[in-house]
C-alpha cells in the first residue's frame, strides 16, 4: 500500500505514531485514490484527467486518448498541526517548514519585535527618521517651526533633532 502524507513535506513510514516536527499523534486513514495505469497517451491536458472521477474527458476533444486509469487504496498519514500550522504569538495561519510547528512566528510577529526593539533602544532624534513625511509636518507643527510644510523629510528631521525629547513620541 502506497503512503501519502499531509502535509507533503512530512517524512514518516506506516510504523511512526508522533509527528518528528511537533511530536502531534499522527491521523492514519486508509482512503481509494485514483492513479494512472501506464504513460500519458499524449493528447490529455491536466484539467482533462479523471482525478475527481469525470471519466476520461480527452477522448471527447481529441478522439486519440488512450490513457487508463484504475483505483487503490492509500495510507494517509496526517498531522493537523503541521497542516494548519498557527503563529504561536498571534494566531495567524503560517506554512510549516518541517523544523519545530510548536515555535512557529509569523513575519509580521518578527518584524514587530524587530520595530519595537529598534524604537526602544533609539534616542528621540533617530526616532525622526522612522516617521513619516506627515507625522513630521504635525510635530513641526506643535514645535512652532516657520515654513514646515515646504521643507522635505530630511530638512524636518534636521530642524527638529536639536527641538525633540522623549515627551513628543508618540507623536500625535
Amino acid at each position: 500500500m502506497d503512503i501519502r502524507t499531509e502535509p507533503s513535506i512530512l517524512n514518516v513510514d506506516a510504523n511512526v505514531s508522533s509527528c518528528p516536527c511537533c511530536s502531534n499523534i499522527l491521523q492514519k486513514d486508509i482512503k481509494i485514490g485514483k492513479y494512472q495505469i501506464g504513460d500519458d497517451c499524449g493528447y490529455c491536458r491536466y484539467l482533462d484527467r479523471p482525478f475527481g472521477g469525470c471519466g476520461n474527458t480527452a477522448s471527447v476533444h481529441y478522439g486519440d486518448c488512450s490513457c487508463e486509469y484504475g483505483e487503490k487504496k492509500y495510507l494517509y498519514i496526517t498531522c493537523k498541526k503541521c497542516l494548519y500550522p498557527e503563529c504561536v504569538k498571534c494566531g495567524v495561519k503560517c506554512c510549516c517548514s518541517g523544523t519545530g510547528c510548536n515555535e512557529i512566528i509569523c513575519w509580521k510577529c518578527i518584524k514587530s519585535e524587530v520595530f519595537n526593539t529598534r524604537w526602544n533602544d533609539s534616542s528621540p532624534q533617530d526616532k525622526l527618521t522612522m516617521y513619516g513625511i506627515a507625522k513630521l509636518r504635525t510635530l513641526a507643527k506643535n514645535k512652532k517651526i516657520k515654513g514646515f510644510s515646504k521643507y522635505n523629510k530630511q530638512e524636518l528631521i534636521y530642524k527638529l533633532q536639536s527641538l525633540v525629547n522623549e515627551n513628543d513620541f508618540p507623536i500625535r
